[in-house]
């Protein structure tokens, strides 16, 4: 009987630290995506209208995304 009691608690534990840990990690990569976001717009206004260094594949990715049709 107590052992179920400790396995409960064991795998409460590990349930929360995977959610914390996941929780973290997609924060990380919020902000990443955020920041790349933030580059490009800023990139694109200094060179008006033009971004000067923005990757290939982001560029590829947008003009898709705003093609008609």
């Amino acid at each position: 009987s107590s052992i179920y009691i400790y396995v409960c608690l064991f795998l409460q534990f590990c349930w929360a630290t995977g959610y914390i840990v996941a929780s973290l990690f997609f924060a990380v990569v919020e902000m990443a995506i955020d920041t790349i976001i933030l580059s490009f717009c800023e990139d694109t206004e200094e060179h008006n209208g033009t971004p000067l260094y923005a990757p290939p594949l982001l560029l590829d990715t947008l003009r898709r995304h705003n093609a008609p049709g």
